[in-house]
């Protein structure tokens, strides 16, 4: 590294990133500024939530209700507030309350004209 410069080491942690100021003071070194990121690129992404980067690219390409992203020159960033909000939507919901054999009856009963 040339005289003068200062370096800085980055770290991913989830949706955070830890810079270390190379040139700090051993006591300095402890102390960690975190930087919450609000855009994150897929690679990120696939860091907060475990999935692949494939998944997403088919989530992002989707023809019905894609995942919301924009294109910045090669690279493709995802909102993370976004991507919560776009998961969230797909939440399972419970089928406690259901009875699954009366509905596929019904249907049966349905498709075949029977009553």
């Amino acid at each position: 590294m040339k005289p003068g410069r200062i370096a800085l080491r980055v770290s991913y942690e989830g949706d955070r990133v830890n810079r270390i100021n190379d040139k700090s003071s051993p006591s300095e070194i402890g102390c960690r500024r975190h930087v919450t990121l609000e855009w994150l690129s897929l690679k990120q992404l696939t860091a907060y939530a475990p999935v692949c980067e494939r998944t997403l690219r088919a989530w992002i390409h989707a023809a019905v209700d894609p995942l919301p992203a924009v294109r910045v020159g090669k690279k493709i960033l995802v909102r993370r507030s976004a991507f919560d909000d776009w998961l969230e939507r797909r939440r399972l919901r419970p089928t406690s309350g259901l009875d699954v054999g009366v509905m596929v009856d019904q249907i049966v009963a349905g498709v075949s004209g029977r009553k």
